[in-house]
């Protein structure tokens, strides 16, 4: 019996989504394996990110102090104090691997910290997303690093594929806002002023077009009803995933769900264009794609089937060999 400690944020005290949450429930289910948690942000607002971090430690320490670990299974854990995996790693000889979904190099947006580059040496694996930044991260010192794509939760996600929507939100658009992001919506909430537009995440400022509905930062089942509910799902990448992938051009094929989505490289790589994928260029060509598939159900249910069968072979159940790997 493998014993797996993971280490990552979870849902269970803010509610939504965290992808600690999928990779928990199918550790569980393996055979073989018996796994633990800690959670990063086991902790509640009124209290200070200070004291919270300085709580999980101490839970972590108390942890590795009393339990068996053979992997040590960090999602992110950018609030872990590296001594600390020092210490696991001297305790239990444990392998420690890292699956970091973010850019592991930004301090100003809360993504990274310095215990992240600090523990460079002491990672066994660290597993990216990109293999754009695999050479900064070897000149900082991490030595065993695998390409990763998002694997989705297919159990998850594919959970209302077989229910019938009614369609009736024309474009929706499911992510925290940055100015690039406003730019876009914006551009087609003035272009197309009669259809309907929904965006759902947190940080977004009430719209002054009419045709936009602000939703809250939503659960996973209210985001995949709105993938469902909706013609037209944007994929608009953050600053970091440009020419790159994000996790929700997987989470979106996973619910057979029309994706259009900003052009990059790596992106059709994964979901080839015009099969698995619409994807755009630039504000105008985003116009010109909304208008043709808003126009063409033929061809939103065929890209859409498509990119579900595509985004089979990324089944996070097929992570967990990676996890066990020596």
């Amino acid at each position: 019996m493998q014993r797996v400690l993971l280490v990552s944020q979870f849902s269970n005290q803010f509610g939504g989504y965290c992808y600690a949450d999928s990779f928990f429930r199918l550790l569980s289910k393996e055979d073989g394996i018996k796994v633990d948690f800690i959670n990063t942000k086991n902790y509640t607002h009124d209290i200070s990110e200070f004291l919270g971090d300085l709580i999980f430690n101490i839970c972590f320490l108390i942890t590795i102090l009393s339990t068996k670990v053979e992997v040590l299974f960090l999602i992110k854990a950018k609030n872990l104090n590296y001594r600390l995996i020092k210490l696991a790693k001297k305790l239990h000889n444990c392998k420690v691997k890292n699956f970091y979904p973010d850019y592991p190099f930004s301090f100003y947006n809360g993504h990274s910290n310095s215990n992240i580059l600090l523990a460079a040496e002491l990672y066994d694996e660290f597993f990216i997303w990109t293999d754009k930044i695999i050479e900064p991260l070897k000149k900082s010192g991490f030595k065993n690093i695998t390409v990763v794509p998002f694997f989705v939760d297919l159990e998850l996600f594919a959970q209302k594929n077989n229910l019938s929507f009614e369609q009736s939100i024309d474009i929706c658009f499911v992510g925290h806002c940055d100015e690039k992001r406003e730019l876009v919506i914006n551009h087609i909430a003035k272009h197309f002023p009669n259809i309907c537009i929904t965006v759902a995440g947190n940080g977004w400022r009430a719209s002054k077009f009419n045709n936009v509905t602000l939703l809250p930062d939503q659960s996973v089942e209210e985001m995949i009803t709105l993938f469902r509910k909706s013609k037209i799902c944007l994929n608009i990448f953050k600053v970091q995933n440009e020419e790159s992938i994000n996790m929700r051009l997987f989470e979106i094929a996973a619910t057979k769900s029309l994706m259009l989505c900003q052009a990059s490289s790596e992106a059709k790589f994964y979901f080839t264009k015009n099969v698995a994928a619409i994807y755009f260029e630039n504000l105008d060509d985003v116009c010109k794609k909304i208008d043709m598939l808003l126009n063409d159900k033929k061809i939103r249910n065929q890209v859409a089937q498509k990119s579900y069968e595509f985004v089979q072979q990324f089944d996070l159940r097929n992570f967990i060999p990676l996890l066990q790997k020596k």
